[in-house]
Order: C-alpha cells, then sequence, then structure tokens
C-alpha cells in the first residue's frame, strides 16, 4: 500500500508530465544523465564511479516517471525524436538557401 507521500509525489509528476516543456526538461535530465549508456570506462575507476552516480539519479527518475504514467517515457521519446529531426531539417534548409 502506498504512502500518502508516494501517492502525491506520484500525482505531482503525473501533473508535470501533462506539459510539454516540463517533459522535454526531464527528458533533458535523463539524457544528462546518462541512463541507456554503459558506464564502463576502461583503466578509469573513477571515471566509471561518476557515470554510475550519474546513472542511479537518471534511473531513479525513469523508475518515478513509468510509476507516476507508464506511457510518458515512450512520449518523450517521441517527441525528442521529432524535434531532432524538425532540427536537422532546418538547418539543411538553411544550408540549401545561403
Amino acid at each position: 500500500m502506498k504512502t500518502n507521500t508516494q501517492q502525491q509525489n506520484e500525482q505531482d509528476l503525473r501533473s508535470l508530465l501533462q506539459n510539454v516543456s516540463a517533459r522535454r526538461v526531464l527528458w533533458r535530465i535523463l539524457c544528462a544523465a546518462r541512463s541507456a549508456e554503459n558506464a564502463f570506462c576502461v583503466r578509469d575507476p573513477y571515471s566509471t564511479a561518476y557515470i554510475c552516480g550519474q546513472q542511479s539519479i537518471g534511473v531513479w527518475l525513469m523508475e518515478e516517471i513509468w510509476r507516476a504514467d507508464p506511457g510518458a517515457f515512450m512520449r518523450m521519446r517521441l517527441e525528442s525524436e521529432a524535434a531532432q529531426r524538425a532540427r536537422r531539417q532546418t538547418q539543411e534548409e538553411e544550408n540549401d538557401n545561403p
């Protein structure tokens, strides 16, 4: 059974996830935390430990998002990919028309 605090935290996150700007910020945090990368750095245990620390925050945030709104992670990913395509297209158009 969830505590009142846990329920409130999930509701707060669900509210954030309804906002496009908030989803963009959360996605940037997940990317900065390098959640989807391999943390291992050859011959550098300190860098490995540092990346693992970043990733632990990213994994925690990802779990919170999944718990609050299971579809939100995929929505954020698709929105990010669409924004990247739009930026590339704009850059290509600018390069074609100097």
